[in-house]
């Protein structure tokens, strides 16, 4: 929104109770889906969205959420069909816009299941509003609001052979290191072509579990998975997309390519190795509650560094502080030129290469609780997705950002600073 130069207003009811219970990820996963569509299909003007609620009725509640744009607008007809998988409201919108159509289906689906229903409102040239309820539980008095379970895996994952597909070094450190203290033997490729090659390497050992990331170079984990399932030996191999992004039509991509599952950036430890287990088939039934990333979590004696959410970066390292002064260690010097490198893509023409540069310092940042950078590097990124080259003030301002971050790693005394790994 803030590359297309769009405001963007939240309203919420003082009347909506602070602590609810239900899956507040699948609700963000609608709401992220409605906004998304919403800044995609507008141009000009603003994107709005209002949280309402009907009184409480036996630890009850409905809420009604609306979000408005002023973007290109439905006719009647477009609208009947918007909601069928894989529709869009017409062929042009699929050449100008991008995506498939089913994440509003999908959403359609979560929203019954979560006790409403999904309506528009349109008129062509009018913008849109999509509105939405559904009914949550009132969390008691001092009850802290619940966040979903998700599957934990007590089995052993001890000789497991997985292959991690990624280009982004600080991810990548991520990966082995959790999987690498679960007893996960790793194979590791930086493109979708060494991922392929690997895996028809004769003289190596089979892989039993596949995590792809889906934006890379020469080859993207898209065509990598195709590639990979045109080839019978492999039409049973778990493949787990690893992404930046969690909208709905990314993930339908993903799906369509021959992905078995789709993990978001920066990762959730114990969400990522129940994934892992589940399709490796190593999952017991038995669960655990995820814990929450809480602004206010306890860093572990870790420093304060300006720019960073030391709390949230600490548990996105499995609270390891030794752990997270590397990977500050590996940012700072694989990013600290990342300005210059960026101001020299865009002199030269290369967009793509612009772009590809701003997603990696993106997952790299909010992997390691910078989330301003990474917000700022979003916006570029989308900029450059669209073919628009940032203006020199832009780039003078992420530069400025991460010449910041990295100052405040480097005048900061780290645990362990002496075991920094060498990029």
């Amino acid at each position: 929104a803030r590359a297309k130069g769009l405001a963007v207003q939240l309203s919420v009811s003082p009347n909506v109770p602070n602590a609810l219970v239900g899956d507040g990820m699948r609700l963000g996963q609608v709401l992220i889906n409605l906004v998304g569509n919403a800044i995609k299909f507008t141009e000009r003007g603003e994107v709005a969205v209002t949280v309402r609620a009907d009184p409480p009725r036996n630890q009850r509640v409905r809420l009604q959420f609306a979000v408005r744009d002023t973007g290109v607008g439905l006719s009647p007809s477009q609208i009947e069909g918007l909601f069928h998988p894989f529709a869009q409201a017409d062929d042009s919108t699929t050449r100008k816009f991008g995506g498939t159509g089913l994440g509003l289906s999908i959403c359609r689906q979560l929203v019954r299941l979560m006790g409403g229903d999904v309506v528009v409102h349109s008129e062509p040239g009018q913008g849109s509003t999509f509105l939405f309820d559904v009914e949550l539980g009132v969390a008691a008095t001092g009850e802290p609001a619940r966040t979903p379970r998700v599957p934990q895996p007590t089995a052993d994952l001890d000789g497991l052979r997985v292959l991690v597909a990624e280009d982004n070094p600080v991810n990548l450190l991520i990966a082995e290191t959790l999987l690498a203290e679960q007893g996960v033997l790793v194979d590791t490729a930086g493109t979708g072509r060494e991922a392929l090659d690997r895996l028809l390497r004769a003289d190596a050992p089979p892989i039993d579990v596949v995590l792809m990331d889906v934006q890379m170079p020469e080859m993207d984990g898209l065509e990598a998975t195709r590639q990979i399932r045109a080839d019978p030996r492999f039409a049973a191999l778990p493949i787990i997309a690893m992404t930046a992004h969690a909208m709905a039509d990314e993930r339908a991509q993903c799906l369509a390519a021959g992905m078995n599952d789709h993990l978001a950036k920066p990762v959730d430890p114990p969400l990522f190795l129940a994934t892992l287990a589940r399709w490796a088939g190593r999952a017991s039934a038995a669960e655990a509650t995820s814990a929450p990333v809480a602004a206010s979590a306890p860093a572990q004696g870790f420093p304060a560094i300006a720019g960073l959410n030391v709390a949230v970066g600490l548990l996105r390292m499995m609270g390891k502080p030794a752990l997270y002064a590397r990977m500050l260690g590996l940012f700072e010097r694989q990013h600290g030129d990342c300005g210059a490198q960026l101001r020299a893509r865009v002199a030269a023409g290369d967009l793509v290469g612009a772009s590809r540069l701003m997603h990696t310092l993106r997952g790299a940042a909010g992997s390691l609780g910078a989330d301003a950078l990474a917000d700022q590097a979003a916006a570029v990124e989308a900029l450059l997705v669209q073919g628009r080259a940032p203006d020199a003030e832009v780039i003078r301002a992420l530069d400025r950002a991460v010449a910041a971050l990295v100052a405040a790693i480097r005048a900061t005394p780290l645990p362990g600073a002496s075991s920094r790994v060498e990029s």
